[in-house]
């Protein structure tokens, strides 16, 4: 398996292979979102290598659940398949898995936000 920087290599992955190439309002979408060149896409796509491969269940969660999300919605409709890869899986047939699957395992994963409890604050005459 070819190592992606930025993704630790025993982790699970979720990966995103688009076979289709997105009209230009979508190419610019994906280029804002994933910080990849229009070439690159285009290239990905043509080799059939993921465009997203982010692992899932990490200390930013949030952050890769939100991407994953904004991914799907953007290449719905166009030929594309979904994996869940282990280590030293590449996508393929036997991880596909169905991109419902992944938004329900995403729904469970939300930003860090501190609970909503009332707080009393304390006075300079309150010794507790």
């Amino acid at each position: 398996m070819e190592h992606r920087p930025g993704v630790d290599a025993g982790a699970v992955r979720a990966c995103i292979v688009l076979r289709q190439v997105p009209d230009l309002r979508g190419l610019f979408a994906l280029h804002r979102l994933l910080g990849l060149g229009i070439a690159e896409v285009r290239e990905r796509v043509g080799a059939e290598e993921p465009l997203v491969e982010l692992e899932l269940f990490g200390n930013d969660g949030a952050a890769v659940a939100e991407s994953l999300r904004t991914t799907l919605d953007l290449v719905e409709g166009l030929d594309h398949s979904v994996h869940e890869c282990a280590a030293g899986e590449r996508p393929g047939p036997a991880n596909r898995i169905d991109g419902q699957v992944l938004r329900n395992a995403l729904a469970s994963i939300t930003a860090d936000v501190p609970p909503d409890c009332p707080v009393t604050p304390r006075t300079e005459s309150d010794p507790s």
